[in-house]
């Protein structure tokens, strides 16, 4: 469904793959995973390599996503997938989990080329010692799209259950949609 970028960033990657400056690699990091289809123009430059960079599994938003599940997108989306990571030089996962579904999926895939890079943080990049909440206030972030299977419904509930139970200590919790 986020398909109308693409022309332009085609023309984009395939100037500066044929320019002066060729990239060494190009990262290309989905959802969506329309970007993906900029893999194949790799090809236009020898020795420029891809990495395939999965943040969600492809699958699952093909089988559970409203704006996707089902249909053309389903059954095309699974042999697109699999014909574009031919192109893959690595392919990166946001989980373990994620690795060993491509590769159970996809026996094409060579497993020393596959490489799980956890979502979230690398504990060398968090300070030893860190401020001290002030304590009056808590602040819950939600950043990200929201979709029928990511829907803040829950967290809503729960707060209006909060506020119903305990108005005091809802008096203190902010939330933020990003």
């Amino acid at each position: 469904p986020q398909i109308l970028w693409q022309p332009g960033a085609q023309f984009a990657l395939a100037r500066r793959l044929v320019g002066a400056e060729r990239p060494d690699v190009v990262f290309v990091t989905a959802p969506p995973f329309s970007q993906f289809l900029l893999a194949p123009l790799t090809r236009l430059a020898r020795g420029t390599a891809v990495v395939l960079d999965y943040r969600d599994e492809w699958s699952t938003l093909r089988q559970t996503y409203e704006m996707v599940a089902g249909g053309l997108p389903r059954v095309v989306g699974e042999v697109l997938e699999e014909r574009l990571l031919r192109f893959a030089h690595a392919v990166t996962t946001a989980t373990e989990a994620f690795r060993e579904n491509l590769l159970a999926r996809f026996s094409s895939l060579r497993p020393e080329r596959v490489f799980a890079i956890p979502n979230g943080y690398d504990r060398e990049d968090i300070p030893a010692s860190l401020p001290v909440p002030t304590g009056d206030r808590l602040l819950v972030t939600y950043a990200g799209t929201i979709f029928r299977l990511t829907s803040p419904a829950g967290l809503i509930g729960a707060v209006r259950r909060l506020h119903a139970q305990s108005p005091e200590l809802a008096r203190l919790l902010r939330l933020r949609f990003l």
